[in-house]
């Protein structure tokens, strides 16, 4: 699996290969335009948006906004190849969670 992430939002999640990082795909339900960020592993998932104590690696995490918030599992960065522009490029080995709900 490869993500693509501008330079913006890579600043504000810096990683490198070999960490560990959830998945988390943001859609505009409204406009139907999704994106991907990635959040340093925890150790408990994302929030969900009813019950904050509520966390979970796989699911719908909720809808704030028209913003829906969808956990895609932890994953380990594998390559990261970064650009002159600023973009960088992720590879993401499979699902370390895959066995959870």
């Amino acid at each position: 699996m490869t993500i693509y992430m501008d330079g913006m939002s890579w600043q504000e999640t810096e990683a490198k290969v070999g960490d560990k990082m959830i998945l988390v795909e943001k859609k505009d339900i409204l406009k139907e335009i999704k994106w991907y960020d990635l959040r340093h592993d925890n150790g408990k998932g994302v929030a969900g948006n009813a019950d904050p104590t509520h966390r979970r690696y796989h699911g719908w995490r909720g809808t704030t906004n028209d913003l829906s918030v969808e956990a895609l599992g932890l994953h380990e960065i594998t390559k990261v190849q970064k650009f002159k522009n600023g973009n960088v490029r992720i590879w993401l080995g499979e699902d370390l969670k895959s066995e959870e709900e």
